[in-house]
Protein backbone atom coordinates (compact mmCIF):
# COMPACT_ATOMS: atom_id res chain seq x y z
CA UNK A 1 0.00 0.00 0.00
CA UNK A 2 2.78 2.04 0.78
CA UNK A 3 3.78 2.03 -2.71
CA UNK A 4 0.62 2.65 -4.54
CA UNK A 5 0.96 5.87 -2.18
CA UNK A 6 4.09 7.01 -3.41
CA UNK A 7 3.32 6.56 -6.70
CA UNK A 8 0.10 8.42 -6.68
CA UNK A 9 2.13 11.05 -5.09
CA UNK A 10 5.37 10.95 -7.99
CA UNK A 11 2.31 10.83 -9.85
CA UNK A 12 0.66 13.84 -9.11
CA UNK A 13 4.02 16.13 -8.87
CA UNK A 14 4.56 14.95 -12.62
CA UNK A 15 1.49 16.42 -13.21
CA UNK A 16 1.33 19.44 -11.60
CA UNK A 17 4.88 20.15 -12.95
CA UNK A 18 3.70 19.84 -16.54
CA UNK A 19 0.78 22.22 -16.12
CA UNK A 20 2.95 25.18 -14.08
CA UNK A 21 5.73 24.61 -17.21
CA UNK A 22 2.81 24.76 -19.63
CA UNK A 23 1.06 27.75 -18.43
CA UNK A 24 4.37 29.74 -17.53
CA UNK A 25 5.81 28.72 -21.74
CA UNK A 26 2.43 29.28 -23.16
CA UNK A 27 0.69 32.66 -21.51
CA UNK A 28 0.97 35.80 -23.20
CA UNK A 29 3.41 38.51 -22.31
CA UNK A 30 2.39 41.02 -20.22
CA UNK A 31 0.64 44.18 -21.65
CA UNK A 32 3.30 46.33 -21.60
CA UNK A 33 5.78 44.37 -23.54
CA UNK A 34 2.54 43.81 -26.12
CA UNK A 35 2.19 47.37 -26.24
CA UNK A 36 5.54 47.50 -27.36
CA UNK A 37 5.29 44.90 -29.97
CA UNK A 38 2.69 46.24 -31.10
CA UNK A 39 3.62 49.75 -31.72
CA UNK A 40 7.09 48.42 -33.34
CA UNK A 41 6.22 49.47 -37.01
CA UNK A 42 8.67 49.85 -39.91
CA UNK A 43 8.97 53.08 -41.39
CA UNK A 44 10.80 54.44 -44.69
CA UNK A 45 12.72 56.24 -41.88
CA UNK A 46 13.91 52.78 -40.16
CA UNK A 47 14.86 51.05 -43.30
CA UNK A 48 17.06 53.85 -44.60
CA UNK A 49 18.46 53.71 -41.41
CA UNK A 50 19.22 50.21 -41.42
CA UNK A 51 20.56 50.77 -45.15
CA UNK A 52 22.93 53.18 -44.03
CA UNK A 53 24.33 51.58 -41.33
CA UNK A 54 24.48 48.21 -43.37
CA UNK A 55 26.87 50.10 -46.11
CA UNK A 56 23.41 49.29 -48.72
CA UNK A 57 22.16 52.65 -51.34
CA UNK A 58 18.68 53.17 -51.89
CA UNK A 59 17.49 54.11 -55.19
CA UNK A 60 14.38 54.40 -56.78
CA UNK A 61 12.45 52.02 -58.88
CA UNK A 62 12.15 54.46 -61.79
CA UNK A 63 15.78 55.35 -61.62
CA UNK A 64 16.25 51.27 -61.28
CA UNK A 65 14.59 50.51 -64.42
CA UNK A 66 16.55 52.86 -66.12
CA UNK A 67 19.89 51.43 -65.09
CA UNK A 68 18.69 48.13 -66.41
CA UNK A 69 17.23 49.41 -69.65
CA UNK A 70 20.64 51.15 -70.21
CA UNK A 71 22.24 48.38 -69.12
CA UNK A 72 20.85 45.84 -71.86
CA UNK A 73 21.86 48.73 -74.38
CA UNK A 74 25.39 48.40 -73.46
CA UNK A 75 24.99 44.48 -73.73
CA UNK A 76 23.20 44.85 -77.00
CA UNK A 77 26.07 47.06 -78.74
CA UNK A 78 28.99 45.29 -76.94
CA UNK A 79 27.50 42.01 -78.64
CA UNK A 80 27.16 43.60 -82.04
CA UNK A 81 30.60 45.09 -81.46
CA UNK A 82 31.70 41.88 -80.79
CA UNK A 83 29.77 40.47 -84.13
CA UNK A 84 30.95 42.63 -86.58
CA UNK A 85 34.59 42.59 -87.49
CA UNK A 86 36.73 45.21 -86.56
CA UNK A 87 39.83 46.37 -88.69
CA UNK A 88 42.85 45.70 -86.87
CA UNK A 89 45.36 48.42 -86.09
CA UNK A 90 48.78 47.37 -86.06
CA UNK A 91 50.59 46.62 -82.93
CA UNK A 92 53.56 49.32 -82.21
CA UNK A 93 56.53 46.76 -80.79
CA UNK A 94 57.68 47.57 -77.71
CA UNK A 95 61.67 48.95 -78.00
CA UNK A 96 62.97 46.60 -75.47
CA UNK A 97 62.10 42.71 -75.61
CA UNK A 98 61.33 42.80 -71.91
CA UNK A 99 57.89 42.70 -71.31
CA UNK A 100 56.47 45.15 -68.50
CA UNK A 101 56.00 43.29 -65.18
CA UNK A 102 52.78 44.64 -63.05
CA UNK A 103 53.14 44.43 -59.46
CA UNK A 104 50.11 43.75 -57.32
CA UNK A 105 49.06 43.88 -53.40
CA UNK A 106 46.66 40.85 -52.81
CA UNK A 107 44.56 41.40 -49.54
CA UNK A 108 42.91 38.34 -48.86
CA UNK A 109 40.00 38.82 -46.29
CA UNK A 110 38.74 36.33 -44.38
CA UNK A 111 35.82 34.61 -46.09
CA UNK A 112 37.42 35.40 -49.47
CA UNK A 113 36.73 32.84 -52.12
CA UNK A 114 39.22 31.22 -54.41
CA UNK A 115 36.56 33.09 -57.43
CA UNK A 116 36.63 36.47 -56.23
CA UNK A 117 40.51 36.44 -55.54
CA UNK A 118 41.16 34.89 -59.08
CA UNK A 119 38.85 37.90 -60.57
CA UNK A 120 40.90 40.49 -58.72
CA UNK A 121 44.46 38.87 -60.01
CA UNK A 122 43.30 38.78 -63.48
CA UNK A 123 41.66 42.60 -63.15
CA UNK A 124 45.36 43.66 -62.11
CA UNK A 125 46.67 42.33 -64.66
CA UNK A 126 48.45 39.02 -62.59
CA UNK A 127 47.16 36.57 -64.40
CA UNK A 128 45.88 36.07 -67.89
CA UNK A 129 42.76 34.21 -66.79
CA UNK A 130 40.89 34.47 -63.36
CA UNK A 131 38.80 31.32 -64.98
CA UNK A 132 41.90 29.30 -65.36
CA UNK A 133 43.65 30.23 -62.07
CA UNK A 134 40.77 29.47 -60.65
CA UNK A 135 40.62 26.10 -62.06
CA UNK A 136 44.40 25.40 -61.47
CA UNK A 137 43.49 26.37 -57.55
CA UNK A 138 40.62 23.73 -57.35
CA UNK A 139 42.69 20.76 -59.21
CA UNK A 140 45.60 21.21 -57.09
CA UNK A 141 43.01 21.14 -54.07
CA UNK A 142 44.11 24.30 -52.90
CA UNK A 143 41.03 26.08 -52.74
CA UNK A 144 40.35 25.46 -49.15
CA UNK A 145 44.22 25.82 -47.92
CA UNK A 146 43.56 30.40 -48.97
CA UNK A 147 45.36 32.14 -45.73
CA UNK A 148 44.50 35.39 -45.20
CA UNK A 149 46.80 38.56 -45.54
CA UNK A 150 48.52 40.66 -47.91
CA UNK A 151 50.52 39.58 -50.84
CA UNK A 152 53.27 40.98 -52.97
CA UNK A 153 52.04 40.04 -56.38
CA UNK A 154 53.59 40.20 -60.46
CA UNK A 155 52.79 39.19 -63.58
CA UNK A 156 56.10 37.34 -63.90
CA UNK A 157 54.77 34.49 -61.54
CA UNK A 158 53.15 31.40 -62.71
CA UNK A 159 49.83 29.89 -61.39
CA UNK A 160 51.77 27.79 -59.14
CA UNK A 161 54.53 30.23 -57.48
CA UNK A 162 51.25 32.42 -56.88
CA UNK A 163 49.00 29.27 -55.30
CA UNK A 164 52.17 28.80 -53.13
CA UNK A 165 52.24 31.79 -52.16
CA UNK A 166 48.50 32.87 -51.46
CA UNK A 167 48.09 29.11 -49.77
CA UNK A 168 51.80 29.39 -47.86
CA UNK A 169 52.78 25.84 -49.39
Amino acid sequence: MANNSLRSFASGMIIATSILTAVYYFQPLNKQEQKIVENDTLTDEKVQAYMNNSGYIYIPEQTYDELVAKNKEYEAIKNQAQKSPQPKEPVAKPQSQEIEKKTFTLTVKSGMGSIPIANLLENAGIVDSGKKFEQFLTKKDWTRSIQVGTYELNSSMSYEEIGRIITKR
